[in-house]
């Protein structure tokens, strides 16, 4: 099979194991338009009608997995600046909904490395795949929240909702050890060996006859969807719409947008979030220093 590679978000080496890997290290690897509307689905595509891919794996350059969603993005859809009304957000939310219904609906096992951190929707990311490799030295974050944001529910399937309340209702943040604890990482391993790591499961995975290996992800993913899985993919987005319109989190997110654009910083306006967090235990992680 003939195989499309000149991406712009992306590096792909097909093969039996396909590697797709991020390659926006400028944006620490977020989500952008242009990745989860465009290539990242189309690479997947490709993946799936092509009968000699066995498994896939996912990795992202620089020093961080993936920032999370792109905050420009909802700007360059909408094609207005704030303030966002509903119809605005339910423009923007179609695109990474489709996003995650795209990587959750793929037949083939994907093997996740994590790097860095994550934050948000690239926690999510790294949550949805099959099999979630982290360096030790991660960390995960979901203070979204904080902008008006709503809506976690990985956690909901890895870790049982009362272990992922704790983190969604705080808007915390935690290290590689407590991923593993909560099901979102399969191994932690040393920053340098999780490319090594990625390649083990891959080649073991490669061994396998290929259609037992889809037909045992299929079973997976269907009993994990008849737990409401998938159904709440959308559910989320939805919530996530309402939070972003409500008073509470149109004021909340207005503030640290315009607080953002005001310095030109988005690394300030995190700071600025974090501070009355700081007290009760919250850590800055070192993604946010290097932004």
């Amino acid at each position: 099979m003939d195989w499309k590679t000149d991406y712009k978000t992306i590096i792909v080496e097909p093969g039996v194991i396909t590697r797709i890997i991020h390659n926006e290290p400028e944006k620490m690897n977020a989500l952008t338009i242009e990745f989860e509307k465009e290539e990242f689905p189309d690479a997947l595509r490709q993946a799936h009608e092509d009968p000699d891919v066995k498994v896939v794996t996912f990795t992202s350059t620089g020093p961080y997995f993936c920032a999370g969603h792109d905050l420009r993005a909802a700007t360059k859809i909408v094609g207005h600046k704030l303030p966002f009304y509903e119809e605005d957000w339910r423009r923007y939310v179609d695109y990474p909904r489709n996003f995650f219904y795209t990587l959750w609906d793929f037949p083939k096992p994907i093997i996740c490395g994590v790097q860095g951190g994550a934050s948000v929707g690239g926690a999510d990311l790294a949550a949805l795949c099959d099999i979630t490799v982290v360096a030790e030295d991660a960390v995960f974050d979901y203070s979204i929240q904080r902008w008006g944001a709503a809506g976690g529910n990985a956690l909901i399937y890895t870790a049982g909702w009362k272990k992922a309340a704790e983190i969604y209702l705080t808007a915390w943040n935690f290290d590689a050890q407590k991923a593993l604890d909560l099901g979102l990482a399969t191994k932690v391993v040393p920053p340098d060996k999780v490319e090594e790591e990625v390649m083990r499961y891959a080649n073991i995975i490669a061994l396998l006859p290929a259609e037992s290996v889809t037909l045992q992800k299929l079973v997976n993913r269907f009993a994990v969807n008849k737990m409401g899985q998938r159904q709440m993919l959308f559910y989320s987005f939805e919530c996530d719409i309402l939070s972003h319109v409500s008073k509470s989190g149109t004021d909340a997110g207005d503030e640290l947008s315009y607080y953002a654009a005001r310095h030109r910083s988005l690394r300030a306006a995190l700071e600025k979030s974090d501070e009355p967090f700081l007290k009760y235990g919250y850590k800055r992680h070192s993604a946010k220093k290097k932004e």
